[in-house]
Order: structure tokens, then sequence, then C-alpha cells
């Protein structure tokens, strides 16, 4: 099974980042990983399914329910997760199972592991995770739970908290929370950073913590040990919990120079850009990386290969996205789609004017990257997608389409749709294109990369078409080297 930079330090692992784990193929790929009472407990994918195991002492337990997140809830002897309708608190001492019959936006166990915090849209339930029966209801986010029982961190007193520190004017998003001996904390991010508002268990107020130009992507436990893990680009620290105020100030050391942009769409909004700058004298080769949609925030730093050198890398948070928020989001949805495209094609006349423009994107970024490129084929270079959108009426007739039908326009689906473009529109330029797809790919179903391919160098192209063994979100572990090297060549 292969871990990704930010899971524990095994004793193990030496220098590999892949480990045998009875019962689980070595090319997976594990999303998530903790060690509870020296058992490794992970999220592993099972094609494009979520799956949960746990390890010690060379046995492996897979549990039988599909998680719907890849993500935790851990405290020192339980791990919960979401399945369905559904919370699943698995004791990892004694292998006791116990059903907890709700749905959850957010979930968070006390450290102690007696307690599970879950919200909804309706608010807030506290759970005793031994009986699954329910203690009490509140109004409000309740982000984590004591040891008692009671709310510990919840959501407007850490917003506060936070923004009293910090002066960022864009929206923070919660992004998780976690237990540690003697307190808990919960964490935030925003185009600007990430925090953290922190709570002990001897103390009655909230401490805030700042970390400007890194972005929180998870909390790992190693026993009775927790840190944060944050990213920049392709670089990771850890911050230890609690929180120190020198952890708070990370020093920067890849050379890059980060700033917040805003560029100014057709309608007159702006949108904001996240740069990277190299800051070695170079010709300027802009890398533009997009999404923008399904009220998914672009961080800056996720879908950036790391083995492609460019002197700016751009993160085009377009409408669609979630990064400032629902209606940000909104504006970009159903019939608005088309302001995320002009969006995106504004962002590459930008960078146009600058210099070299190159364009990756995956699944709906990947689709969009390909309108863009079409509508405007000089502004960019080349293009790299992944398991992209490029047929869209046949994405919307299947099972998976249809239900996220509200995110895609009902009329002027042809001027949409890539694949129609490409039959319909006569091109006296097209970019040279990189389609990387999995063969089990359960998500994007029923694309025709192979035809997409050859219409694309019937139309004037260059494409090259690049699959693996993996679903949507990953290729097998053996093969994420080879497809990062793929893709450094391409750009280079």
């Amino acid at each position: 099974m292969h871990l990704l930079d930010h899971h524990p330090r095994l004793d193990s692992r030496e220098d590999s980042q892949t480990i045998r784990v009875a019962g689980i193929p070595s090319g997976a790929v594990a999303t998530c990983a903790h060690i509870i009472q020296n058992h490794l407990v992970f999220t592993v994918l099972d094609r494009d399914n979520f799956r949960v195991g746990t390890t010690a002492a060379g046995r492996t337990r897979i549990l039988p329910e599909v998680a719907s997140r890849p993500t935790l809830a851990v405290s020192d002897g339980r791990v919960a997760y979401l399945a369905a309708d559904r919370v699943i608190v698995f004791d990892v001492r004694s292998g006791r199972k116990t059903t907890i019959p709700t749905t959850a936006r957010t979930m968070a166990l006390s450290p102690n592991g007696h307690w599970l915090a879950t919200h909804t849209h309706k608010g807030s339930r506290v759970w005793d995770s031994r009986s699954g029966a329910e203690r009490a209801r509140f109004d409000g986010q309740v982000l984590s739970v004591s040891d008692s029982g009671q709310p510990d961190l919840t959501l407007a007193e850490s917003k506060e908290s936070i923004e009293a520190i910090s002066g960022v004017s864009t929206p923070w998003a919660f992004r998780g929370s976690v237990a540690f001996s003697g307190g808990s904390a919960a964490f935030f991010d925003s185009l600007h950073g990430s925090a953290v508002a922190e709570r002990r268990a001897d103390s009655q107020c909230v401490k805030a913590f700042w970390i400007p130009g890194w972005w929180i992507v998870g909390a790992e436990r190693q026993n009775h040990e927790v840190n944060l893990v944050v990213q920049r680009l392709s670089r990771f620290k850890r911050v230890r919990m609690p929180v120190e105020c020198a952890d708070s100030y990370l020093d920067v050391e890849d050379g890059t120079r980060f700033t917040l942009n805003w560029i100014e769409s057709v309608d007159g909004r702006y949108v904001p850009v996240s740069r990277f700058e190299t800051m070695k004298p170079t010709r300027t080769r802009a890398l533009v990386t997009v999404h923008g949609g399904f009220g998914i925030s672009l961080r800056p730093f996720s879908g950036a290969p790391g083995k492609v050198h460019m002197s700016d890398i751009v993160f085009a948070h377009v409408r669609g996205g979630g990064e400032l928020g629902p209606g940000w989001a909104g504006s970009g949805r159903g019939e608005n789609k088309g302001l995320a495209l002009d969006d995106l094609r504004c962002v590459l006349r930008y960078e146009r004017r600058r210099g070299e423009v190159h364009l990756i994107g995956a699944s709906h970024g990947g689709w969009l990257a390909l309108l863009a490129a079409m509508h405007d084929p000089a502004t960019v270079g080349s293009i790299c997608v992944t398991s992209p959108i490029i047929d869209l009426k046949g994405y919307l007739a299947s099972d998976l389409g249809q239900k996220h039908r509200s995110e895609f326009p009902r009329t002027a689906i042809e001027s949409m749709d890539p694949t129609s473009m490409l039959a319909r529109y006569e091109f006296d330029h097209l970019p040279r294109l990189m389609v990387i797809a999995g063969r089990d790919d359960q998500i994007v179903q029923g694309q025709r990369y192979e035809e997409f391919a050859r219409a694309w160098r019937r139309s004037g192209g260059t494409c090259e078409l690049a699959w693996h063994g993996g679903g949507h979100y990953a290729p097998m572990a053996e093969e994420l080297a080879i497809i990062m090297d793929l893709q450094g060549k391409f750009f280079s």
C-alpha cells in the first residue's frame, strides 16, 4: 500500500512510501492514515470507493461499509467514519463497532473517544459512541466535544478568534477538527493560508493561530502525538499539537513568493488568482490550474504536479468553486456555467500577456480547461487534463450525470461539449494536449478518449493519451511516479 507524503512516519517504512499490509494490494493508495494504540488505521481507494481498515501485528481487518469520505475522526482508541446514512464508530482495541443512525456534514470524537459530535444543516448532536444513544442537541455547529460530552469548540467562536488575529478578508472554510491529550482544535483555511482555533482542557478561552502561505491538509495521529500537516505546493511540514506560537509562522524554503491577485472578468467581477512566483530570474512560463465546479475549493496547492518546472504556478479560482463561499459557487452553476468559462478565459488572456501559458485540470476542471483552450487556442501553449469530461452529453446521460444535472446548463449544450465542438468547428490551431485517464474510472464514465484524441489530431493538434490502471482519483501506486514523469516531460 502506498502512503502519501503527509502520512505518519512508520518505523518499518524506512525510505519507502510503500508498506506491506496483509490483504491490501501493493498498488493501492492510502488517502488517510493514523497510528492509534499501535494500530495502523487507514482509508484506502478500492477502485473509486473508500474502504477503512486497521492492521496490527501482521493482521489486517477491512471494514465492510464503504466510507462516504476519505477522512476519519479519530481519538486515542476509536475511529469514526461516515457510511451512507449512518456513522460507524470502531474501537481499535476491542474490534467492537457501534452504528449511529445519522448523517453528518462534519463529525468529531472527544479525546477519550466516549462522545461523538455530528453536525447537519439542522444543527449539532452529541452521541454516546459506545452505545449509540443520543445525549444532547445544540443549535449552531459544534466542531469538537470534550471528555465530558459537552461542546468544546463551536464554529462561531472559532471564526471570531481567527478573524481577530488574521485580518483576512476572504472567507474562512472549516476543514476539520482534531482531539488531542488535554484539548481540541479546529482548523480552517482561506485563499491566504490556514488558521487554527484551539481550546485546552484547563482553559476557558479559545486561542487562534495564523499560518499564512501554508494550507492544512489534515491531522495525523501517532499514538498520543498529534500533528497538523501543512502543505505549500509539493512541500509538507508538521505542526505539533497543541500549537506553540513559533509553529504558527513557518519558514518558506521553496524559493517562491506567494501573492493573491484579482483579475477582471467580462462582466466586471474580479476573479481571485493564487500565484507562486519563482524568485530566480527566468522567462515567464505560467502553469494555470482550474476546477470551478460543485462548490469545491481549488486550494493553492492541489493539482500542481511536483515535477513540472515553471516560473509561475497559478490557481484560477473561477466562479463555480467554493473559494469565496456559496454565492461564488452558485454564480458559476447551471445556466451560469458560461461565467466560469469566461473567468478562466480572462485569466488565460492576462497570463498570456506575461509570457507562455500552460493549462492543467482534472475532472470538471479538465472539462473547463479543454473548453477554454478550444475557445481561445492562441492563449495556451499546451494543456494536460486528467479524467476530464470530454463528452458532456454522454456524461449527463449517465446515472451520476443525472444526479449532478443542476451543475451544468440545460441550453447551449453544443458550445459546452468538447466532442461536439471538435465535430462542428474548424480550428486554425489547437494546443498540444495530454489526456490522462484511469481504465477503472467509476465517476466519469462513457468518455471515448481514444476517439477524442483522434479527432483532436484531425483538427490540427497533437494529443498524447496516457492510461493507468487506477480509477478517477488516482493511478495505482506503482504508476504514480510514471504519470508524474510523463507530465514533467510533456510540459518541458
